[in-house]
């Protein structure tokens, strides 16, 4: 909204989602509620993410150029991304970090997990992701379907080729 739902003295609170000099809050609403959902594993913040994309869908039918913003995060609740990278040290980690930077994935939500010898931090997108015995491992995740560990980074970056191919 364009003002505060406390202020007394607006007739009608506007609401809009298109993109100006900075990204607009609604679209970047979208791309926070769709990272927390796959960090979470919860689907609540992807059906809220949605609300807000259908909110908007006829703006976005009306003026898609006007919307950008929105329509490049819809994506991320249509076909959530998430790589995760796990190993037990960081030396193990680095070529599969290397990989992944070098291919641009807008919306996914990265996680690198380079101590996983110890107790996983307590975050959902790290269940049943374990590190593989003295190498590192990726996982590619497109929704709630995550691949098997990946063990070579060439790999790595041949999955994230594929799975750019599967959305576009």
């Amino acid at each position: 909204f364009t003002s505060a739902d406390d202020t007394r003295d607006v007739i009608v609170r506007m609401c809009a989602a298109t993109d100006d000099a900075v990204p607009n809050a609604n679209a970047t609403m979208v791309s926070n509620l769709a990272a927390l959902s796959g960090l979470t594993g919860g689907p609540t913040y992807l059906a809220r993410a949605g609300g807000i994309v259908r909110a908007f869908a006829g703006d976005l039918a009306r003026s898609p150029t006007g919307h950008t913003g929105l329509l490049a995060q819809a994506l991320d609740v249509i076909a959530p991304q998430l790589v995760v990278l796990t190993a037990d040290s960081d030396d193990a980690i680095t070529p599969f970090r290397v990989a992944l930077y070098q291919r641009s994935i807008p919306g996914a939500v990265e996680l690198v997990n380079s101590d996983a010898t110890k107790k996983a931090p307590d975050i959902a997108a790290l269940a049943g992701k374990p590190a593989l015995p003295g190498q590192g491992a990726a996982f590619v995740c497109l929704g709630s379907i995550c691949s098997a560990p990946i063990s070579d980074a060439g790999l790595l970056f041949s999955a994230l080729n594929m799975q750019r191919e599967l959305i576009f």
